[in-house]
């Protein structure tokens, strides 16, 4: 990765290499702007001690991002906000992979309906929060993250109609390769 994980920079990068499915960390500033960072702790990415919850989006914005991958390439990076991104995606013909870290899925639902409809964009998180972005949005697509999925949670994945199920790499089984080739799922780790 030529820039830290959730900026600008580094989906410019990832699209010019030609991906085409994008993955985002969607998080909600205290006055309720989403905005992309993979923790809510702002020391892991800049010099600052407070959190992405307890930050509003305007002093957010006077937060350079000063740690990360190659971030000493970037003077003035900041947070890049979920809207922007969901157009950048739309624009490019890839897809946005929206890992949940909000726990508030009709948010970043509603947000990626009213910016860019339903098309390009994959909500991802738990069984009970996707069923909640397709119960409102029966036409969007959803992926549910389990840690260890059971006979159980591929059935509750058809009937939920998701279009995968995404657990830790470690954890990846054959048998889980072949249940989702079966079934017709995705599968990621």
């Amino acid at each position: 990765m030529s820039a830290p994980g959730n900026t600008k920079p580094s989906y410019d990068a990832a699209i010019a290499a030609g991906y085409k499915i994008l993955e985002c960390d969607p998080r909600v500033t205290s006055d309720g702007v989403l905005v992309l960072c993979h923790d809510d702790d702002l020391s892991i990415w800049t010099n600052s001690t407070d959190t992405i919850s307890g930050t509003t989006y305007a002093d957010l914005m006077t937060i350079d991002i000063t740690k990360g991958s190659h971030a000493s390439r970037y003077s003035g990076l900041h947070f890049y906000k979920l809207t922007d991104y969901l157009k950048q995606c739309n624009s490019n013909g890839c897809i946005a992979l929206l890992d949940d870290k909000t726990n508030n899925p009709l948010l970043i639902a509603d947000t990626c309906v009213n910016t860019v409809g339903y098309s390009n964009w994959c909500y991802m998180g738990s069984i009970d929060n996707c069923n909640a972005v397709l119960s409102k949005y029966p036409d969007a697509a959803a992926c549910a993250v389990i840690q260890n999925p059971t006979e159980n949670d591929w059935e509750n994945a058809e009937a939920y109609q998701l279009v995968g199920i995404h657990t830790m790499a470690a954890n990846i089984t054959q048998d889980m390769v072949t249940i989702a080739r079966e079934k017709s799922l995705l599968m990621g780790g």
